[in-house]
């Protein structure tokens, strides 16, 4: 006897063949086996994916980067030493080939933000890029600068870590050029990187290194005279120990002790200025002392030394060609987030409030940031994302700064929480409505952060593809569109490294998501990126590269018009489409496809093939062999389709069966014969087969 199963949904998906064999899940009900090249509609049904617009072709590998204007989008390409401007129809607005210094191995890990007209490039090997765009369209490159300040110093961060904390610096002189700085170990690369890189003196006064002699020498020239270095005579140097803190009781000056010269003399390396300790003879008034931790000495005597003190407190410049720059940076709460430095990896730095290039420490609230994020110094920071809050990802978990309007962020209050072990791959996190999502380390799975209202512990990690992890094949891009050209839904797009794409459709307060596979029919995805309810794309078929956007107004990949001959695309096989049915599939030659001349309304692509297969029907007694006997499937404004072999045509009685792109609304009903333990409809149009297909519900009689 004949039982029916109806699949009213298939907002599950596809799912992993683990999940096939859970008789206990309910998610079997509205799940696949296979859906390939199809996306999931909001009401539970399926649509043929979209296909995509040819835009432009481009000069090579790619990373795209949408950039929204104020009313506008523009597509910047970065290609090897190049960037090319397009608008969303894919014409090209402006280039730029000059001083570019991204090359094709780079572009995989390049990181991109945005503010006002400037879009700040991010990569550990050159110095961060400033793309600007001018208020008549054209575009600018420049290298990343830091504000002049004091003395003319850039106003940049110092890192005191490049080298063991025990390692000395010495100086020949106080001031002047040509004069020779040393170190106690090896500090210095004799590549010529260390040239022009700036240290400091006590962490205070700059010296640019012009010539490198060995790993522990360098010539400099000494931009802030140094501090001087004081013998300072008291009645006893007992009590007294290199490395103490010492200050005058009248003079208010500080300084470091460097060393024990004798029972009566101390020598001071002054901290903060050029002002030196009172020797006060007069009877009867206050001598200036000595004050340290342990004594406090009468001042008899005071003379500067010749050199200055060797000294373990310097530090250099945290960003040069020598040590790396930053893999990633964020605008967030009016300040510029920088991180992921190579020789740094757990530093994070900001500017100050309203001045993006401005990195010099102050004492306000509005002042610069740097600081080391202190959970695990071996870790490595990879992102920082801007949403209700600033969030930090490394390789070994993901972290959130707690902040407010009441409490905004300050060098004082700045903090790092944890709010999950999961760390994060090297592919870039997005912000979706939802928080933001990443992809697990360990795993390759795609992860969110979500905030919970709680506020005691204000974000945690949740996981997303647990159902359909097997469509994750080597996650590289991950892209959010709130709605599909024109539509209401909102999806989740990951890009594999094999091309292929996992898409997702997320439902705010669903328990469960549900995922499709996308690939194409010629060639593989490089790159996706996607703004509002646009998805934009790099493909690539053999050694062309090509920019388009997903659009369900195209029906195969790479679409264009058939008006006339095309370039390009000899030697292909390619589709020609007609009223979105495509008509035949052959090798372009001479710009055409020999059987459909060119003529208006036709376009040429790729086609692709569908295939969609429900998950079996399980009985409460869990797996035996069983029959469905038949399939009836529900659909609306669809083309031809195969169900079970057998090829459904959209015309009824009467139909002009000419009339290529015909569709209809229907029901196909399909039989199939033989038993099996999971025995499903096969639902699919093949390659070269193309048409419109909108499948509302599935249902199956099953003996």
């Amino acid at each position: 006897m004949a039982r029916p199963v109806f699949r009213s949904t298939f907002e599950a998906g596809e799912i992993s063949p683990d999940w096939l064999r859970r008789i206990d899940t309910p998610i079997l009900a509205s799940a696949c086996q296979t859906a390939r090249n199809v996306i999931l509609k909001a009401s539970g049904g399926i649509l043929r994916r979209p296909g995509t617009t040819g835009l432009s072709d481009l000069q090579g590998q790619a990373r795209h980067y949408r950039f929204e204007g104020r009313g506008f989008t523009e597509i910047l390409v970065l290609t090897n030493g190049r960037l090319d401007v397009y608008d969303e129809s894919g014409s090209l607005q402006d280039s730029i080939t000059s001083s570019v210094p991204w090359t094709t191995a780079q572009l995989a890990r390049l990181k991109f933000t945005a503010d006002a007209n400037r879009v700040y490039v991010f990569h550990q090997e050159f110095v961060t890029q400033v793309l600007e765009r001018a208020s008549d369209g054209s575009w600018s490159r420049a290298d990343f600068s830091f504000l002049s300040g004091i003395n003319s110093n850039p106003a940049q961060p110092f890192y005191d870590k490049f080298s063991d904390i025990d390692v000395t610096m010495s100086v020949n002189a106080y001031s002047g050029t040509g004069r020779t700085l040393t170190f106690s170990d090896d500090v210095l690369k004799t590549d010529g990187s260390h040239v022009g890189v700036r240290f400091r003196y006590l962490g205070a006064c700059e010296m640019t290194i012009t010539a490198v002699a060995s790993a522990t020498s360098a010539t400099v020239t000494i931009n802030d005279a140094l501090y001087p270095t004081l013998d300072v005579t008291v009645a006893s140097s007992a009590g007294y120990k290199v490395g103490q803190v010492v200050e005058g009781s009248i003079s208010q000056v500080r300084g470091i002790v460097a060393s024990i010269q004798s029972g009566t003399v101390v020598r001071v390396t002054l901290l903060e200025g050029y002002d030196q300790f009172q020797v006060i003879t007069e009877s009867g008034v206050d001598k200036d002392r000595l004050v340290g931790p342990e004594s406090r000495g009468e001042i008899t005597g005071v003379s500067t030394v010749a050199t200055p003190a060797t000294t373990s407190i310097w530090d250099e410049q945290l960003t040069s060609d020598a040590r790396g720059y930053p893999a990633t940076g964020v605008v967030h709460r009016g300040r510029l987030f920088m991180t992921g430095f190579p020789e740094a990896t757990d530093v994070v730095v900001a500017s100050a409030v309203g001045n993006f290039h401005n990195f010099a420490l102050g004492t306000d609230d509005d002042s610069a940031i740097n600081t080391e994020l202190g959970d695990d110094p071996n870790s490595e920071i990879r992102h920082l994302v801007s949403a209700e809050q600033l969030l930090l990802f490394t390789d070994r978990g993901a972290y959130y700064v707690p902040e407010s309007a009441e409490s905004p962020i300050t060098p004082e209050s700045l903090a790092f929480l944890r709010l999950g072990q999961e760390g994060a791959s090297y592919v870039e996190p997005v912000v979706a409505s939802e928080g933001v999502l990443y992809i697990d380390a360990e795993s390759g799975r795609l992860m969110a952060a979500v905030p919970t209202g709680n506020v005691r512990r204000s974000w945690q990690p949740i996981e997303l593809s647990e159902y359909a992890y097997h469509l994750l094949t080597g996650p590289v891009r991950i892209a959010v569109s709130n709605g599909l050209d024109g539509r209401s839904e909102r999806y989740v797009f990951v890009l594999n490294a094999d091309g292929t794409l996992a898409v997702m459709i997320y439902r705010r307060g669903a328990e469960i998501v549900g995922w499709t596979a996308w690939e194409r029919g010629e060639g593989t995805w490089t790159d996706i990126g996607a703004t509002a309810d646009t998805l934009t794309c790099v493909s690539k078929i053999d050694t062309t590269y090509r920019l388009g956007a997903f659009s369900f107004g195209a029906l195969v990949d790479d679409e264009i018009d058939y008006s006339s001959s095309v370039s390009g695309r000899n030697g292909d096989t390619a589709a020609a489409v007609k009223n979105k049915v495509v008509v035949v599939e052959e090798t372009v030659a001479s710009g055409e496809v020999p059987s459909v001349a060119p003529a208006s309304g036709y376009t040429l692509g790729y086609d692709f093939a569908v295939t969609l297969r429900p998950a079996p029907p399980v009985s409460e007694n869990g797996w035996r062999r069983q029959r469905i006997a038949r399939t009836t499937l529900e659909v609306v404004d669809s083309g031809a389709v195969t169900v079970n072999g057998k090829l459904s045509w959209p015309y009824g009685a009467g139909d002009d069966l000419e009339n290529t792109g015909a569709v209809s609304s229907r029901v196909i009903r399909a039989f199939k014969l033989g038993w099996a333990n999971d025995q499903t409809p096969l639902i699919q149009q093949s390659k070269g087969e193309g048409a419109l297909l909108d499948v509302l519900a599935c249902s199956m009689e099953v003996v």
